[in-house]
């Protein structure tokens, strides 16, 4: 599985939206 890193601003959490997509997070690959 890979996760998605993002920042979200609390106040418009609701719209789903992600301020800025930080980078993905792989743990296999990283192991």
């Amino acid at each position: 599985a890979v996760y998605r890193i993002v920042a979200i601003d609390v106040r418009s959490r609701r719209e789903g939206r992600d301020l800025r997509n930080v980078g993905f997070y792989d743990p296999i690959k990283n192991q």
